[in-house]
């Protein structure tokens, strides 16, 4: 199993115990950070960072696997909150259907 600290070798007592599902391949902290990451930045640079900062390397398409694993909470939307500014890093953003929203204020 790759963990924070290298390569661990776990029996089937050990994972067992420690709840860990077979075929796990990642220890819970790794994938932790490998999320934490990932939701910060590009898939990629989050396979640098991780390689940086732990010395395990895990791959872009290892962390964009984990990433689409999980279901994340939607935040809820405001549709009488105007978005003033907007920061974007690289890419290219297209935006579709987008319908004028009428405040209440406005006649």
């Amino acid at each position: 199993m790759k963990s924070i600290l290298g390569e661990l070798p776990i029996t089937e007592k050990q994972a067992k115990k420690l709840e860990i599902k077979s075929r796990t391949q990642m220890s819970p902290m790794l994938e932790k950070n490998c999320l934490l990451l990932s939701g910060d930045e590009s898939y990629e640079k989050s396979a640098q960072k991780i390689k940086s900062l732990t010395g395990i390397a895990v791959s872009h398409s290892t962390q964009q696997r984990l990433v689409h694993r999980y279901a994340f909470e939607e935040l809820p939307s405001n549709p009488e909150v105007e978005v003033e500014e907007m920061s974007l890093d690289g890419g290219k953003v297209r935006l579709m259907g987008l319908k004028q929203i009428s405040s209440p204020n406005k006649a």
